[in-house]
Formats: C-alpha cells, structure tokens, sequence
C-alpha cells in the first residue's frame, strides 16, 4: 500500500565519535486519511535505525503492527 507523505524533515546531529549526519522524519497520511503515519530515520555514521509510528486509532486496530503497512517510500 502506497502511502502519500504530506511531510518531511531533517535535523542535524553531531553522531557519536564517527562523524556527523540527520536524523530525518516522514510524515504520511495513513491509510483511512483520518491520522498520521510517522517514520523517523537516522542517518549517522554507525547507526541506521529506523522506527515507524501510527497515530491513528482506527489504523492501529485495523493493522496492528507496523510491518502489514508495507514499505512507505
């Protein structure tokens, strides 16, 4: 399912001893429109983690885990 970002934004972060790099925020409309669908990623030297959110009631019973929304980019 393809989800349309309405946002995104990158923020600076000075890294933990390897170098600097972002920690970046997606912001989609989730799948019934009625909430949001968040992914922050970090893009620093070392550190590639990545965590998804959905703040949307009716989502979160519908879907239940992140991972049945698929890929968002």
């Amino acid at each position: 399912m393809a989800l349309k970002m309405i946002g995104n934004k990158s923020e600076p972060h000075p890294g933990y001893g390897a170098g600097s790099g972002t920690v970046d925020t997606y912001t989609y409309i989730c799948p019934c429109g009625k909430g949001r669908v968040i992914r922050t990623k970090d893009n620093i030297p070392g550190f590639r983690d990545s965590d998804i959110v959905i703040k949307c009631d009716d989502c979160i019973k519908k879907y239940g885990i992140v991972s049945s929304l698929s890929e968002l980019e």
